[in-house]
């Protein structure tokens, strides 16, 4: 038996928000839409009208606006704000085939991508001209990243997933928090399986 719509839907927001802010960026909702299972969405600012991120956020590499004097902006932080919101807009379908592979859904992976390209192209992140095989090629890239941006991040995503189907919706201090939480229980496991095997290496000692 395949996931139903609504546990498509919240998988494939899930992961776009998850790896938005865990870009350093910020949302204002992540939501299922309780009157109906295949609307959802995440609720955010486009690139040119930003608000600062959880520094406190593993994985932050943007600062994307001066907390103090409110600077607004600059071309090289805009088109990597944009770079982040490409990825996070790939992430809903790589995630979707990652975890069932069988029924990613292409409507929704058709609106990603048009998204992708479209931001992409108004930031000058891929090829203007008409070369298809190099945007071809920018959209692989652009979509193995993503791919890898959920591996990265499944914990959490995961976490995700499950808040949304009991409760409809995230805000972005709730998403930071569970990507902390999946960081810090990562780093534990980490830290568990090199203390183990430190005391393989002293018991053959």
């Amino acid at each position: 038996m395949g996931p139903t719509i609504r546990e498509l839907r919240a998988i494939h927001v899930a992961a776009h928000a998850v790896v938005q802010v865990a870009k350093g960026l910020t949302i204002e909702r992540v939501f299922l839409d309780r009157s109906s299972s295949s609307a959802a969405g995440v609720v955010h600012s486009p690139p040119d009208n930003y608000s600062i991120g959880d520094s406190s956020c593993p994985g932050v590499r943007v600062q994307v606006r001066d907390v103090k004097t409110r600077d607004p902006l600059n071309e090289g932080i805009r088109r990597s704000i944009a770079r982040s919101m490409v990825l996070a807009d790939c992430a809903g379908c790589e995630a979707e085939r990652f975890v069932f592979p069988k029924h990613a859904d292409k409507e929704w992976s058709t609106a990603d991508l048009a998204s992708a390209i479209k931001l992409s192209l108004h930031y000058e992140l891929c090829p203007r001209h008409h070369d298809e095989a190099a945007r071809h090629a920018y959209l692989r890239r652009v979509h193995a990243e993503a791919r890898r941006e959920v591996k990265a991040h499944w914990q959490a995503i995961r976490a995700l997933f499950l808040h949304l189907l009991q409760h409809n919706e995230a805000d972005y201090a709730t998403v930071a928090k569970l990507i902390r939480s999946a960081s810090k229980g990562a780093k534990a496991h980490a830290e568990t399986l090199s203390s183990g095997g430190a005391r393989k290496e002293s018991a053959r000692d």
